[in-house]
């Protein structure tokens, strides 16, 4: 896979790539260049059932790895179902970080 970066003092890479993960993540690594990886891609199939499973995998994985990244279209629905989601976050112990909270902070999955 190719990427591309501008060496800025806010530069990072977010991979979203499924199997293409090692070679992005060594790569980034040897330009040390900060990185975060996908967890789970909330609306790869955008129905209501599905988003909500995917939200509820995230769930899970934040709350054993203390963190987890998802992806998601600006779709309608996923927004819809996102606004709604992100209410009973705090219930549950979860907060809504910005990515850069967590770069590099991942373990190698």
């Amino acid at each position: 896979p190719l990427f591309f970066y501008t060496q800025t003092p806010h530069s990072a890479i977010l991979s979203g790539l499924v199997g293409s993960e090692m070679c992005i993540r060594d790569r980034a690594s040897s330009i040390q260049l900060p990185k975060a990886f996908n967890n789970v891609f909330v609306d790869k199939e955008p129905s209501q059932e599905k988003i909500k499973n995917k939200l509820d995998e995230l769930e899970r994985i934040a709350l054993k790895r203390r963190f987890a990244v998802g992806i998601a279209q600006p779709l309608p629905i996923t927004i819809e179902i996102l606004s709604q989601w992100t209410k009973g976050l705090k219930t549950k112990q979860i907060a809504l970080a910005p990515i850069t909270a967590i770069v590099d902070k991942q373990s190698q999955r």
